[in-house]
């Protein structure tokens, strides 16, 4: 709370919990009109006129304004005005959401992670041990991978995986609670 007080309502933000790999990340884009206001695209200062009194606009300081939340209707320049603030805060957070995708695949390409049943998993098979356990594959004339019990009968082909996928690829930690902290 004091870092908002200190410096305002940001573009985007990245919620994620570092001690659960399984936990979905979050970016969430709240509708913010504040380096938008000096810039017309990130690190491109507006300069005419025009462009300023385009994007100077409130969001939320007026009940009655355009962007109230009672306000389902947009005239052509406030749905404008709108529009190009998105994908302003968008294209501000592009790196940002970049690193959160790589991030992202690099925990789920990593050697082991602690996924939230407190099991040791491989994260390129997750429950995936070719070990019996868990209705796990043996490579024998048919595949229950312990996700729902189907059976293809295909030589040990999972009917699941899209085509050139590998089951490895298909397979979810079975229980996902997550905790925001």
């Amino acid at each position: 709370m004091e870092q908002f007080w200190k410096d305002g309502l940001k573009e985007y933000y990245v919620f994620s919990d570092p001690n659960d790999p399984t936990c979905p990340v979050v970016v969430h884009f709240p509708l913010v009109n504040k380096t938008f206001k000096e810039q017309v695209s990130p690190g491109v200062p507006r300069k005419t006129a025009d462009e300023k009194e385009f994007a100077d606009f409130s969001i939320f300081e007026d009940p009655e304004g355009h962007y109230s939340t009672f306000n389902f209707h947009y005239p052509p320049k406030p749905f404008d005005r709108l529009s190009k603030l998105c994908e302003f805060n968008t294209l501000l957070g592009e790196e940002a959401i970049k690193d959160v995708m790589a991030d992202c695949v690099r925990r789920r390409r990593g050697d082991k992670v602690v996924n939230s049943t407190n099991e040791v998993n491989d994260t390129n098979g997750v429950n995936d041990t070719n070990d019996g356990r868990n209705g796990t594959n043996d490579g024998n004339n048919g595949t229950n991978d312990g996700r729902n019990g189907t059976n293809d009968g295909k030589n040990g082909t999972d009917s699941l995986p899209a085509a050139g996928k590998s089951t490895a690829d298909a397979k979810l930690p079975s229980k996902r609670r997550c905790q925001i902290s």
